[in-house]
């Protein structure tokens, strides 16, 4: 793979071998962000990146019980105004040294760690070749309990649902979708989830989930373009009911899903949900987000290089 990172202590970009995930892995455990750019000058919703990040890293310090000491480099990397200029620096350097690489578009990387005892912080950055959007027919399973502090995108989730990971890919999936004990479904393994239910309205969990960039877009254009939105988890229960359902993630954008595959708990049953949205009675929601976010992914966006 074709790739460059930018090291703590250097402006300039050097070449990496290492696919984004497993750059991410071989670092230190931080806080870290996933973008994409467009045009191949401009990071979709780029200040959202900057302000996750900020948040995750405090939302990391405070699950460890500490804090970022006064005035230190690491209090700076928590507010995300003072983060800005860092990362975009930092990406843009990657986005220049990417440039002759002959991709259409990147997928971008930025991994925050820190000392809490020096309050020191170093950001790492990383850019590689954007994946094509996964081919139909899609195929989600629904496996595996939720996260705990899912609203920080810490880097040690990477290796905990490497499991997971690999269940979905034998089974041919394209995503794992979480489910709690009441039969809620959360979110993927990295991805938000929504179904489309009988009446063409848009669920989505609104808490125990970390909110991606391609999810705030995509709500938005639904409230805008007048698409019901309800803001709770589907229910697996009511999946045979459901006229469609999305995953959405920065390589994915919005993406329907064609085959929603999970276990009865009662019986270990095997049941595959197909849905249809070409024929007359399908239902068009799903493909009109999908749309939506397509549609909207050049004002979504700001430039890390002229």
């Amino acid at each position: 793979m074709v790739a460059v990172q930018v090291l703590p202590g250097s402006a300039k970009a050097v070449t990496n071998d290492q696919a984004p995930g497993e750059w991410l892995q071989s670092g230190p455990r931080g806080a870290y962000t996933v973008a994409r750019t467009v045009g191949l000058t401009s990071v979709f919703e780029l200040d959202f990146h900057v302000q996750r990040l900020a948040k995750s890293a405090s939302l990391m310090l405070e699950g460890d019980g500490a804090a970022a000491p006064a005035g230190s480099e690491l209090e700076a990397c928590c507010d995300a105004a003072r983060l800005h200029t860092r990362i975009v620096d930092a990406w843009g350097e990657c986005v220049r040294a990417m440039g002759p690489s002959g991709a259409k578009e990147l997928k971008l990387s930025a991994l925050l760690s820190w000392d809490v005892a020096t309050g020191a912080a170093e950001l790492r950055a990383h850019a590689a070749p954007l994946p094509s959007r996964p081919p139909h027919p899609v195929r989600a399973i629904v496996r595996g309990a939720p996260r705990s502090n899912a609203e920080a995108k810490d880097s040690a989730w990477i290796a905990a649902r490497a499991g997971l990971d690999a269940v979905g890919k034998a089974a041919g999936a394209n995503e794992v979708v979480l489910v709690d004990g009441n039969g809620d479904l959360l979110e993927g393994l990295s991805s938000n989830f929504y179904a489309v239910e009988a009446d063409g309205a848009l669920v989505t969990a609104e808490e125990g989930v970390l909110k991606g960039t391609v999810r705030d877009v995509a709500l938005r254009a639904c409230e805008r373009e007048g698409v019901p939105v309800r803001l709770r988890p589907p229910r697996l229960a009511d999946a045979r009911s459901w006229k469609g359902c999305l995953v959405s993630s920065t390589s994915r954008l919005a993406l329907p899903v064609d085959e929603l595959v999970y276990e009865v708990a009662a019986s270990g049953e095997e049941v595959t949900v197909k849905f249809d949205y070409s024929s007359e009675t399908g239902d068009d929601t799903a493909l009109k987000v999908e749309a939506l976010v397509l549609g909207d992914m050049a004002a979504n966006s700001q430039p890390v290089i002229e």
